[in-house]
């Protein structure tokens, strides 16, 4: 499942691209379960593990 639908959109690399720096400023997410889901499915998505900033 992807932010808006079945299939992902646009709007889940907009989005993506705020949250590949997510865990390195801090951001406190520990209790959004879905948000953290979507991202883990996000990193499997193979445009996105082709392209994502490598961080870390």
């Amino acid at each position: 499942m992807a932010l808006v639908g079945d299939a992902v959109t646009l709007a889940d690399f907009s989005v993506g691209a705020c949250f590949s720096y997510a865990e390195a400023s801090g951001l406190p997410w520990g209790d959004y379960t879905h948000i953290r889901s979507w991202w883990a499915r996000m990193g499997e998505v193979p445009a996105w593990k082709s392209t994502a900033p490598k961080l870390g």
